[in-house]
Order: structure tokens, then sequence, then C-alpha cells
């Protein structure tokens, strides 16, 4: 139980890929909500996931709430607590986020349990002078570099050779859990010492402990030894996307995706781009990708340049492209 919403059927399926688990999860799910409508009004909720989550589709934003108030204002609850069982499968199961990655890995994780720490994994956050020579390595000889800053414009602009962007934040889990597996080696840029800990205790959460430092971005993107592996993502405003025939990536989820794209783009989730990148055309044709805003576009092109890929970043609202091209595709 969450605030505003309830937690997901779908994953054994989607994630795990136990066909034909998520109707079967689903009405367990409505009769669970049953139970919950039985309970007393004034008892607190206090949910494991907040806004941002993948494991919703509408988590609510506040730390807590009541049963009370989840059975007048939460819809799922309300569907299940009317007895409209068919309705409730329906609707829970539409929408839902594309899993992250590391979704797959959870329910092993849950089964079997976790390596336990006695404390949190200690990584050092380094000086310029210090910093290591794996951070200047060769791409495959490197640890994977997570660029945590919050401006995307500038993360485009200029950026280490095979950055992932995990912008610190309610995307940082994300994005990392999307892109990397537990056997990659990590290095951390900052926008300030006081996230190196934050950003440590969610990597090890969703299993990615080998972090073997950390460094202020300021400081490291001005390392002499970095400057030849600095590049960009080239950028261009969304209302100038063209429509081209296997060129544009849609990044949205699919439910985006099937009320308005882009004539001719391919659509792949961007918590989904390594997991299933068996959908993208190959590495030679030239992707612009964009996303509704232009944040998880960003995202996406940083992992789509890591594995090999040549892509534009078309940045911006996607209701621009729609105002500019005066029309709506819909399938």
């Amino acid at each position: 139980m969450f605030v505003g919403d309830v937690g997901r059927p779908d994953l054994l399926e989607e994630a795990a890929g136990e066909a034909g688990s998520r109707e079967e999860s689903a009405r367990a799910l409505c009769q669970s909500i049953q139970k919950f409508g039985e309970l007393d009004d004034f008892l607190e909720v206090l949910p494991g996931h907040g806004a941002g989550s993948s494991c919703g589709k509408a988590i609510g934003s506040i730390p807590f709430s009541t049963v009370g108030y989840e059975k007048r204002s939460n819809p799922s609850v309300s569907t299940a607590l009317n007895g409209d069982e068919a309705s409730f499968v329906d609707e829970i199961l539409a929408g839902q986020p594309a899993p992250p990655m590391y979704f797959a890995r959870m329910k092993n994780t849950n089964r079997d349990g976790v390596p336990l720490y006695s404390e949190l994994p200690q990584v050092s956050l380094m000086q310029s002078e210090e910093l290591p020579e794996a951070l200047t390595a060769e791409l495959e000889n490197r640890p994977v570099i997570l660029d945590t800053r919050s401006d995307r414009t500038d993360f485009a602009a200029h950026h280490l050779i095979g950055s992932i962007y995990a912008p610190f934040g309610a995307l940082f889990s994300e994005a990392a859990g999307s892109y990397l597996n537990p056997d990659h080696s990590l290095f951390l840029l900052l926008e300030s010492k006081d996230q190196l800990e934050d950003c440590v205790r969610q990597l090890v959460r969703i299993g990615l402990d080998k972090i073997k430092g950390a460094a202020l971005a300021s400081e490291a993107l001005k390392y002499p030894g970095c400057n030849p592996l600095i590049q960009q993502i080239p950028t261009v405003s969304i209302q100038s996307l063209p429509p081209e025939e296997g060129k544009v990536l849609d990044v949205r989820s699919s439910d985006e995706y099937a009320k308005a794209h882009v004539p001719g783009a391919i659509n792949v989730p961007h918590t989904r781009i390594v997991a299933d990148a068996g959908q993208l055309p190959d590495k030679e044709t030239p992707l612009s990708v964009h996303c509704g805003s232009g944040m998880t576009a960003s995202l996406a092109c940083a992992a789509l340049a890591r594995m090999g890929y040549q892509v534009t970043l078309a940045d911006g609202l996607f209701s621009g492209w729609k105002e500019q091209a005066g029309k709506i595709a819909t399938e």
C-alpha cells in the first residue's frame, strides 16, 4: 500500500519473465485490498516507496497516510473495495512504467536475501591531483563513470566519454539500475561532497556495490589528463525534429507513445534501452532521441552513446513538437 497507489502485480511477468502471472497477481492484489478495507481508518500507512519510484505509476509525494485517507482517495483501493475485480485488473495493469533492468534481479534477491554489510562501503572523495589513472584509461579498462550533475544541458555539453548520466535525486537509482549491472565497477562524479553517502547507499540497495571512488565533477572535468576524453551529445530542439522512419527514438512509456508520437518513431522506454537493445536499429543508424521533457532522453542518450550509437538529443517538451507539427499521429 502506497500513498495514492498500490503495488505492481505485473513485475513477475514484465521483469522476471514469468508468463501469465500478471492477471493472477492482480486478482490476488484485489482480494488483499478487501482485507485492507477492514482496517480502522485511523491506522497510519507508512509506505515503502515514494514519488518517482518505478514500483507504482501514481505514488504520492507525502511520506505517510492513513487507512481512511487511502480508502477515500486512492483510485485502486476504491475500485477494489467497490467489488469490481475486472475493472481493477484492467486499471492496475494499464499504464505501468517499463521496469528498470535491475527489477529482473529483484525476485531472486527477495527470495535469497542480499549480502549483509556491517557498514556502507567506504568510498573516498578524491582531490583533482589524486584522480586515479583508471579515470583516464581506455573505456574498457576504467570504471563506469556515473555523472550525477543536475543540469542535463551541462552534461550534454561536456562529459567524460562513456559516462552514464544519473542525476542526483529521484532519477539516480532508476538510471543506474537501468543501464548497469552488478559486475560493473563504478566511479562517481558529484556536484557536492554531501551527496556521496546517499549515492553509495542507493547504489548498494540495488546491488551495485563495486564503487571504486568519487570526485567533484567541477574538479574532475578540469583535470588536464581528462581533456582528451571530454565529449558532448549534439542537441537540437524537439520542435525541429523531422519524422524520419527508423531514425527517431521515443523513450517515453508505451502508453504515452500510443497516444501520440512522431511518425515512424521507434519506441523503447528509457529504462529498457539496455535490456531491450535488440529492438534498436544497427549502430550505424544515427538516432534522434526524445521523451516528454528532455530529461529521460538525456539519460538514454548517455547510455546509447556508451553502447556505441550515434545519438542526437531532441530536447524540449513533446507538446512543443505536436504544436509545431500541427498534427498528432496515433495508432
